[in-house]
């Protein structure tokens, strides 16, 4: 246990670990490998590219609904390994199984999702057409026994000899059904037990009276071949006349699911079909023996195979579905991912090695490129990292709410406040000690526990377990301080107080009350309680004045100062965020209010305790009567109701009044400050610089007004859109004469692959520079004053920025250009960084060729 909290630094818990924002290239043959690595480290939190994409519509969807699919043919497997009682494997927490997997199969070759599905299907087709053959020899089955049952119990329904069955005249010994057909009609069937009342009642009222009926238990329960489950049956014989009361009574048979067998009349014929059965009884026994020692022995393989084919396929679909979260570019068929990671050089370097496995593992031709973005608009995860023991204070927080990134993190003093509240609320020394053996019992054994499922409600406490051992011990630490073992008082250590009389009912001697010894010694002899409440409390007629009044204030000293040190807690994330309006509008009115009233109570309790009453400069202020111990409560009402007047019972320590009043004020102006400070001093903050923005200068000139230059842009589109078609003509003849290329120029043009990865290597250069937000960057070899070079070596232009400020400086570089800005590769490029797409529609309108116009439109 010590070993694992070590692993977790102050600095990692106490704040959120600091995360960077990468962005990876990732080849699509490597792409499958490259995530499985990523997803065994567990340290990168991919961005959704995206967002406004329905999840049916996405690149890799297909493959996600072969894993759904693929899961729900192993949950029919598993089904009928439970139906066939073969399922032997326990139920275990999820971690449990993936960690089991891990260790077992972390060596073996990957898995194919081609080949797993199609061995996947062909276990299901052959488990179909095994399940097929079950249900009917189990039906058949079924079938023989129920008519077995029915001739046993017909017979006796039955219920006449041989002689019967000769005469022919009609007596009361007359056979109900004879051979010749001339007696009553029968249906006989089998009908589930629970139901058989109801269908006599229903037979009775449709019949009206007009017919016998007969039933008998089975003795055995009939298995039903459809759910497999054990059912009690009842034999039924219904005796009646008339060919259209069949009729009825067939259908109502069938409405309560009942199954009616032919029954011979004569007693021969049916010992004569009896035997049959049973011979036809004996050969399906010795087929169906031979059937499932079949199904089991295909069962048994799937049951050894089945829990990491279920993981094979979680890992599948989990792997496509963070890949549909990445960005497909289908010009250099590769994955364009975002996502956060810990700041740390090792976490990096991890990371690092993973992306390198993951191409091995696919041989790509191209590796994977990681690259560090700036994150200044965007906000980062929050991470903790935790242990066995701290996750539990953590989980407790986070259910009401995540703290935000790099702020301090509420679950490092939660540890001890949260335990030694409940311990407040639950003070006893007999109850904690219960519940502290088990907490004991459940931290010891955490290892074995942790690998079986456990109760909701057991594992609920497991899972809390160090929260709730600490909570038992600081419930008996309170429990001691009050004294209370099972609500009995401990005397351990003798009382301050005794009776010098037998106590006496309504006793005008005052025999009720004990004496406080402390009065009848010296005061170097008097005597203060080691250890929590006097034991004499216990049963004294005050007992709840005294408890109730301790603990209450109890309780309010430590809520104020709780509260006091989650506002310090907000002071601390205010001063690392520099909010600092927050702090002066927020933070220091806050604790005003707070402090001037409730710790200005808080004060009044401790001076309540410690003044000596007894002392005659309050029992002399108020009279004969004497003076009282003022209750608080009244006090802080009447601090409200009359701020400029102490009444004589309220009035506690000098300048009393000058205090009040000066609480009252630094409150009244706290209130305001809290809800209209902020918006102020933001409107003024705005207005003030409304009109004020910055505008850059460029080579010497003074850029124009925003609204002035869109006024002109649009102006020239209207011109150049109503120049006369000769005009055009002669335009487009000169760009073609400018356009055509030199023999060096067109040999440059055709280039090759290398030339293409230099400037893609370029492109990605320019995104990861960390000046691109903030910087005009203008790169040649020669730059001098309002020149702009068209054809140097190396990247010739690459202007970045915010477009709205730097709008002039780009403006001129392509008019400059005349449309075209040329780079080491004769291609019309220019690159750019700008805000949204409306940057990047005025810049297509020149006629630019944008590079990474994709990253350009996704990554802002």
């Amino acid at each position: 246990f010590f070993l694992d909290c070590k692993r977790v630094n102050m600095g990692s818990i106490l704040r959120s670990k600091p995360m960077l924002l990468i962005q990876l290239y990732i080849q699509i043959e490597a792409a499958h490998d490259t995530i499985d690595e990523l997803g065994k480290l567990g340290l990168v939190q991919f961005r959704d590219f995206n967002p406004d994409v329905n999840a049916f519509q996405r690149n890799f969807v297909n493959e996600v609904k072969r894993a759904d699919e693929m899961e729900r043919k192993l949950r029919y497997f598993e089904e009928e390994l439970k139906k066939a009682g073969v399922w032997n494997i326990p139920e275990r927490p999820p971690h449990v199984v993936y960690e089991e997997y891990v260790n077992a199969h972390e060596n073996d070759i990957p898995v194919v999702m081609d080949q797993l599905e199609a061995k996947l299907e062909e276990i299901e087709q052959e488990l179909i057409l095994l399940t097929g053959n079950q249900e009917t020899l189990d039906r058949n089955y079924n079938e023989l026994m129920e008519m077995k049952h029915v001739l046993e119990k017909d017979t006796a329904f039955f219920g006449y000899s041989g002689e019967n069955e000769s005469s022919l005249a009609y007596s009361e010994n007359q056979p109900l059904v004879s051979e010749e057909g001339n007696g009553l009609s029968f249906v006989t069937g089998v009908i589930l037990r629970n139901k058989i009342s109801t269908f006599e009642r229903v037979l009775w009222r449709a019949m009206r009276g007009n017919l016998y009926v007969r039933q008998a238990e089975i003795g055995e329960p009939i298995k039903d071949p459809s759910t497999g489950e054990l059912e009690e049956k009842n034999v039924f014989i219904v005796l009646f006349r008339g060919k259209n009361s069949k009729h009825k009574i067939e259908k109502l048979c069938e409405a309560f699911g009942a199954n009616l067998y032919p029954c011979p009349n004569s007693e021969s014929e049916r010992e004569q079909l009896l035997s049959e059965i049973n011979e036809r009884l004996t050969d399906l026994r010795s087929v169906l023996a031979r059937t499932a020692t079949h199904n089991n022995r295909i069962l048994g393989s799937i049951m050894n195979d089945i829990e990491k084919w279920k993981m094979d396929v979680l890992k599948e679909k989990s792997i496509y579905h963070t890949m549909n979260l990445f960005n497909y570019d289908t010009g250099r068929r590769c994955l364009v991912a975002e996502g956060w990671c810990p700041e740390e050089q090792s976490d990096l370097d991890r990371i690092r090695a993973a992306l390198d496995r993951g191409h091995q593992r696919s041989n790509a031709s191209v590796p994977s490129v990681l690259s560090v973005l700036n994150h200044k608009n965007a906000t980062p995860p929050t991470y903790f990292v935790t242990n066995r023991f701290t996750e539990a204070f953590q989980n407790l927080v986070e259910s009401y709410g995540v703290a935000r990134y790099r702020e301090i993190n509420p679950a490092v003093l939660t540890i001890v406040t949260f335990p030694f509240l409940f311990g407040v609320m639950f003070g006893d020394i007999g109850h904690g000690l219960i519940l502290f053996l088990i907490g004991l019992v459940i931290v010891m054994k955490e290892k074995s526990l942790g690998r079986i499922k456990l109760p909701e409600m057991v594992d609920t406490l497991y899972d809390g377990r160090w929260l709730f051992f600490l909570m038992t011990i600081f419930s008996m630490y309170c429990g001691s301080l009050y004294n209370e073992f099972f609500g009995v008082p401990l005397d351990l250590f003798g009382t301050n107080w005794a009776y010098d009389y037998p106590i006496i009912k309504n006793d005008p001697n005052g025999s009720e009350y004990a004496v406080w010894l402390n009065t009848r010694a010296e005061s170097d002899d008097w005597r203060c309680y080691p250890f929590g409440a006097d034991p004499l409390w216990k049963g004294a007629t005050n007992e709840l004045d005294y408890y109730n009044s301790l603990k209450m204030k109890m309780s309010v000293i430590m809520g104020v100062t709780h509260m006091t040190v989650g506002i310090i807690i907000s002071l601390f994330n205010q001063i690392h965020f520099k909010q600092y309006l927050s702090i002066f509008y927020e933070f220091f009115p806050q604790m005003v209010f707070l402090l001037g009233i409730f710790g200005f109570m808080d004060a009044l309790i401790v001076m309540k305790w410690l003044i000596d009453w007894t002392d005659p400069m309050y029992t002399q202020c108020c009279g004969t009567t004497g003076f009282l111990a003022p209750r608080l409560l009244n006090l802080l009402i009447q601090m409200f109701l009359t701020p400029f007047k102490i009444l004589p019972q309220f009035n506690m320590f000098n300048g009393q009044l000058g205090v009040q009043l000066t609480i009252l004020a630094l409150v009244s102006i706290s209130v305001p400050m809290m809800l209209l400070g902020k918006p102020i001093a933001r409107y003024i903050y705005e207005g003030r610089n409304k009109g004020h923005q910055y505008k850059p200068v460029s080579y010497g000139e003074e850029e124009e007004d925003e609204e002035e230059e869109d006024e002109e842009d649009e102006e020239e589109e209207d011109g150049d859109s109503e120049q006369p078609e000769e005009e055009e003509d002669d335009n487009k003849e000169d760009e073609e004469m400018d356009e055509t290329p030199e023999p060096e120029a067109a040999a440059e043009e055709s280039y090759d692959e290398e030339a293409e990865e230099a400037a893609i290597a370029a492109e990605r250069a320019l995104r990861t520079d960390e000046s691109s937000e903030s910087e005009l960057l203008v790169e040649s070899s020669e730059c001098k004053e309002n020149e702009y070079p068209t054809d140097i070596e190396g990247l010739s232009f690459a202007i970045s920025g915010n477009f709205t400020r730097d709008k002039t400086e780009i403006k001129k570089a392509i008019a400059k250009g005349k449309g075209t800005i040329t780079n080491k590769l004769n291609k019309k490029v220019i690159y750019v960084a700008g805000e949204g797409a409306k940057s990047l529609d005025k810049i297509k309108a020149k006629g630019i060729q944008i590079v990474g116009e994709e990253y350009f439109t996704n990554f802002y």
